[in-house]
């Protein structure tokens, strides 16, 4: 059995979720649940109009009074919005709707890929910038 963040229909339940708790009327959280199917059936058209409607959403969340007057409300709705990003932007929802393009079958993914270990060796070997020990004139 593979885990949780290897199965694409419940990181789209976890999706629903969050629209369910976002959203103001039942038309929209059906809507929703339309389109994260559509997703889990391998649908790239429903995958990029969830997230340009969502990115609507964080643009109205913004410019909305409860933002501008730094309410924690906002921020926490924002914070559900961005979510709903990560979850479909996510290894394996994007191997779900890529449909196997490059002629290999996906396998299991983690729901971040980490980057290669040589990385964090040549971030630590880079000599420091010369220009953050200068002095200020």
């Amino acid at each position: 059995m593979g885990r949780i963040q290897d199965k694409p229909g419940l990181v789209m339940a976890a999706y629903l979720v969050q629209s369910a708790v976002l959203a103001a009327d039942a038309v929209g959280v059906a809507i929703a649940a339309f389109l994260a199917w559509r997703v889990t059936r391998g649908s790239a058209a429903a995958r990029a109009l969830i997230i340009v409607w969502t990115i609507g959403l964080i643009q109205k969340v913004l410019r909305g009074a409860g933002m501008k007057s730094g309410g924690l409300l906002a921020i926490g709705v924002l914070a559900l919005y961005l979510a709903q990003i990560a979850l479909l932007v996510s290894t394996p929802i994007y191997q779900r709707v890529s449909g196997g393009r490059a002629g290999r079958r996906p396998g299991p993914a983690r729901l971040w890929p980490t980057p290669p270990r040589w990385m964090a060796g040549a971030a630590l070997a880079q000599p420091p910038s010369t220009h953050a020990l200068q002095p200020r004139t």
